[in-house]
């Protein structure tokens, strides 16, 4: 159950992305941000959402772990693009 929880929570799912996200990269925490704004905090409120934007068109899909028949007992929960735009498609040069 630990591994679809977040196909089940797609909530729980972007704030967990936002947070790894600015814990890999920024290097701080912006679990608070979420809520509220703090006076000494580096993150406002309104950046975190800001930066929750950049992660709303991707959805969270589960696949099948080869040998396992049931996706809700042993699936992979994957991460895709529900719309690409055409900028996101690769285009392969002609030769």
């Amino acid at each position: 159950m630990a591994r679809n929880f977040k196909l089940l929570s797609r909530e729980k799912w972007m704030e967990d992305t936002v947070e790894h996200t600015t814990q890999a990269f920024l290097g701080t925490t912006v679990a608070c941000a979420r809520c509220h704004d703090h006076m000494f905090d580096p993150i406002l409120q309104k950046e975190y959402y800001q930066m929750r934007a950049v992660f709303e068109p991707h959805q969270v899909r589960i696949d099948r772990v080869p040998g396992q028949p049931d996706v809700a007992k042993n699936g992979l929960p994957r991460v895709y693009d529900a719309s690409p735009t055409p900028a996101d498609v690769p285009v392969r040069s002609r030769r």
